[in-house]
């Protein structure tokens, strides 16, 4: 396992392949764009689910505000491309990585106790509700103890955010993800 990420550092170039069969790598030489890596569980947990479906909608606007978005995840290509909520993506890149190469290499950990803290807050069955009502029927979740994390990166491909969470609830937001926003970040200078 690597050590996790921290504010400031270099992010080590990340090569893998997208589930559709395009060579990906992280950070591009020729990117004006910051990066939002998420790395998620399998494409059906309720908690994942909710948030990338969250932010799949916003990401051709994100996108258009200079934030690329890649999300990584410990499922089968198959499973994501079947995915109900991954389908009009085009503004994501997808990555599978079922034996978790990637994780380890990033230092996202498990964790059981992160688990027992989220079902302890009974929010299972609240996420699996919203996504039913935005007409989304997950299957059965795998069971899994990966924590979420979620980097971003500046255009020059240094961490600007490190979060790994402690819980499956644990995540940055969409509010705290906007402050990421190139636009954003040159007012703030």
């Amino acid at each position: 396992m690597s050590a996790k990420l921290i504010k400031g550092q270099k992010f080590p170039q990340l090569e893998a392949t997208d589930v559709f069969g395009k060579s990906v790598v992280l950070p591009s030489a020729e990117s004006q764009h910051n990066l939002y890596i998420g790395f998620f569980r399998n494409a059906t947990c309720p908690f994942c689910s909710l948030y990338t479906y969250q932010l799949a909608k916003r990401s051709a606007e994100f996108a258009e505000k200079g934030l690329r978005m890649v999300f990584i995840f410990e499922a089968k290509n198959q499973q994501i491309v079947n995915s109900a909520f991954l389908k009009d993506m085009e503004a994501v890149t997808l990555i599978s990585d079922p034996t978790r190469g990637l994780y380890q290499q990033y230092g996202v950990d498990k964790s059981l106790i992160g688990m027992v803290r989220t079902m302890v807050k009974g929010q299972m069955k609240v996420k699996q509700q919203i996504l039913e009502k935005e007409g989304i029927n997950l299957p059965a979740s795998e069971a899994s103890a990966t924590m979420p994390a979620e980097i971003i990166l500046d255009k020059n491909g240094n961490v600007l955010k490190a979060h790994y969470s402690k819980d499956l609830d644990d995540r940055l937001g969409l509010a705290a993800l906007e402050a990421y926003l190139p636009e954003r970040q040159t007012a703030i200078k």
